[in-house]
């Protein structure tokens, strides 16, 4: 196969909470990562059964940050076009292996970012102006707005995933692998 020089995207089939459920959305974030396996036998979430791309708003009196959650292909990491920025030890990396296998789910994704791309940006925003909300979480104890937009539309997946092919040379671990 050629050379990617450009970060490949992919779709993913999502696991959420069901909000109905649960008492205290705080409590529940703050334990779920220990007790993931536990809530989702007790019926405290549900698959969403299609292959999508999720845009991430989260929003505070102080802050606003947007995203996009996907599937990463693993050859960008072999081939270095994921950057650490610090090594992680082999203990932690087989601990988190065992849990992803454990759960069959990644509960603690992965945060990278990238350089400023306005392109991508501004078609983050068009996507949300005309996209209806899928699922949103407040917390209090942050003071956070945590919404999402599922992008299921098969052009709309394939116009973001040419944008990450064109535009994103390279993306840097921010946090999550520990």
């Amino acid at each position: 196969p050629l050379y990617c020089l450009t970060m490949r995207i992919h779709p993913f089939k999502a696991i959420i909470p069901v909000l109905s459920k649960l008492t205290e959305v705080d409590d529940f974030f703050d334990t779920v990562r220990e007790e993931f396996s536990t809530y989702y036998k007790n019926g405290y979430f549900e698959d969403v059964n299609e292959d999508a791309l999720y845009i991430y708003q989260i929003t505070s009196p102080t802050e606003n940050h947007i995203g996009l959650i996907a599937s990463l292909d693993l050859e960008d990491y072999r081939d270095k076009k994921i950057k650490k920025h610090e090594n992680t030890l082999l203990e932690k990396e087989k601990q988190q292996m065992a849990l992803l296998l454990e759960r069959g789910a990644m509960v603690k994704p992965i945060l990278l970012t990238y350089k400023d791309n306005d392109l991508l940006h501004s078609t983050l925003f068009s996507l949300i102006e005309n996209t209806a909300l899928f699922y949103e979480i407040y917390t209090k104890k942050a003071n956070q707005h945590h919404r999402f937009w599922k992008i299921s539309e098969p052009s709309q997946m394939e116009l973001l995933q040419a944008l990450f092919l064109s535009e994103i040379p390279k993306c840097y671990i921010a946090d999550g692998h520990h």
